[in-house]
């Protein structure tokens, strides 16, 4: 395994058949508006992430991912996040927040054998807001 510590901001911002694995993000403390995430705004297209694990806190407005932000036909296996998740916008538009990712899509997509073990608080009062789960 590698170790980073004390990241302020995702370390990737997209990955495109990537693939990432033996990683811990320790101590992290991410802030930003959107796509807020530790490893990765977005993982797309076939991307493999496996036994990547991270801790700490994350604050965003949309598109929040204790992991990935958006993942795309890819997948996460043998991996986790623990920590805070924290939601800072006041909006009735649509967003997704997650533990582990905050959207998973595409025939492809699939989380595996991972976990998110989080303090999750949000503004979301009305809309379009997906918030919880992996």
């Amino acid at each position: 395994y590698y170790a980073i510590y004390n990241l302020k901001k995702p370390l990737f911002g997209e990955l495109n058949g990537a693939t990432v694995e033996k990683l811990s993000l320790k101590d992290v403390n991410i802030s930003a508006k959107d796509d807020t995430a530790t490893l990765a705004k977005e993982a797309n297209n076939n991307t493999h992430i496996d036994n990547v694990h991270a801790d700490g806190a994350i604050a965003g407005e949309r598109s929040i991912g204790g992991l990935v932000s958006q993942v795309n036909n890819s997948t996460i296996s043998n991996s986790s996040y623990t920590g805070r998740i924290t939601n800072t916008y006041k909006t009735v538009a649509s967003y997704q927040i997650g533990g582990l990712v905050g959207k998973l899509s595409g025939p492809r997509g699939l989380i595996d054998k991972s976990f998110a073990s989080i303090d999750l608080s949000s503004n979301a009062t009305q809309g379009d807001q997906s918030i919880g789960g992996i």
